[in-house]
């Protein structure tokens, strides 16, 4: 009876807190777009942990953040290695990474780029948070830089950051 009781009060407890989501639950993502544009996106997710089939030991972030303004998404790719874990990455520190997208204006393009590759090469910082393969939870900051074809009014600012939670 006892046990009963203390079940019920902490069912009915307002200190009682709820569950956390399980490991490996879907979390939205949520994404902060400022500089050349603002904008907020949602969705159900953005982000997963991929290899490829010459390296299945090789752990790969990839990621897709939709984005109305640009009319197409933000997709990128993050090389964690073969034994990624939890914690802060930044573009000083991994080898290898990508993210861009390309946006029509008129008969122009403007091209919405960082990485490794780059240049001008950008930066980020991602704090990876859960890392259940093939889900990844975590917060990105990016400095991304706007190229514009000849003839191509981009907007008043050259770079875009984006502040992604998924």
């Amino acid at each position: 009876m006892k046990r009963l009781l203390l079940m019920l009060a902490a069912c009915g407890s307002p200190a009682a807190k709820p569950d956390a989501p399980p490991l490996g639950a879907a979390i939205p993502c949520v994404a902060h777009f400022s500089g050349n544009f603002t904008e907020d996106s949602i969705a159900d997710s953005c982000a997963m942990i991929t290899h490829t089939v010459t390296a299945p030991d090789h752990f790969t972030l990839a990621l897709s953040i939709p984005s109305v303004t640009l009319g197409t998404n933000l997709a990128g790719t993050f090389d964690l290695g073969t034994a990624p874990s939890l914690g802060l990455y930044s573009s000083r520190t991994v080898e290898q990474w990508r993210i861009r997208a390309a946006q029509r204006v008129g008969e122009g393009t403007c091209l919405y780029a960082a990485g490794s590759m780059e240049v001008p090469q950008g930066n980020f910082e991602m704090q990876l948070t859960e890392l259940a393969d093939p889900n990844v939870h975590g917060t990105l900051d990016l400095t991304q830089f706007i190229l514009g074809f000849p003839s191509t009014d981009c907007g008043d600012a050259d770079t875009e950051m984006v502040t992604v939670t998924f």
